[in-house]
């Protein structure tokens, strides 16, 4: 199921209640109407997205786009595009996420000193991923029971570990991430519309009709 909003108008019982005028303006009004809808349920639905996600970034609310409605099909829709409903699905409808691998690595449950720490945004830096751990000579291991990526430290000159350093998990292994339902995208979006479209159709109507020619 796609992460998508839509308005769909449809006037066909009620036209024969119209005005000439009134038949002819409507398309017009109605498609305004949806898209300037829309345009405010994207506002709310991104207002919701910074309550429900912790610090959601930049790139994440690019993501959000509105398909403007035309005349002659009355419909538009209030959707996310595909590289950003990728992962923000697990936050809408909640789910399994299952490694395109063998496993998932994700920071430890518990936050240890000098271990990998999530950006301000909440995520897991670029420099601290996974691949790039392993490149700047972490090593993939099961120590003590735990199969993660791993920082050991080098030895001296001496053939001794410098004072001070230790082995420490960076990243640990899981074969799945598990995800609750977090954020309200479509109660966020279709409470907007609710809201909004009264007053927005009959202002895009009235307009409509007093520049008719």
């Amino acid at each position: 199921m796609p992460a998508v909003v839509k308005i769909k108008a449809d006037f066909k019982k009620v036209k024969r209640w119209l005005s000439k005028v009134e038949k002819k303006q409507i398309p017009f009004a109605t498609a305004r109407a949806i898209t300037q809808t829309l345009q405010i349920a994207k506002k709310d639905v991104l207002r919701q997205l910074n309550k429900d996600i912790d610090r959601p970034t930049s790139f994440t609310r690019r993501g959000f786009r509105v398909t403007r409605a035309e005349k002659s099909t009355l419909t538009g829709k209030l959707f996310i595009l595909p590289q950003q409903e990728a992962y923000l699905r697990f936050q809408i409808f909640g789910g399994v996420r299952l490694p395109k691998g063998q496993a998932i690595a994700l920071p430890p449950a518990k936050k240890m000193a000098g271990g990998v720490r999530r950006d301000k945004f909440g995520n897991v830096p670029r420099a601290q991923r996974a691949r790039q751990l392993l490149a700047k000579g972490a090593v993939s291991a099961k120590l003590g029971g735990v199969a993660g990526i791993w920082k050991i430290p080098k030895k001296g000159k001496s053939g001794k570990v410098r004072k001070g350093q230790r082995t420490q998990l960076m990243l640990a292994y899981t074969s799945k991430a598990v995800y609750r339902k977090r954020y309200r995208f479509f109660e966020r979006g279709q409470n907007s519309i609710r809201v909004h479209w009264p007053d927005i159709f009959s202002k895009s109507f009235r307009d409509a009709l007093r520049t008719a020619r």
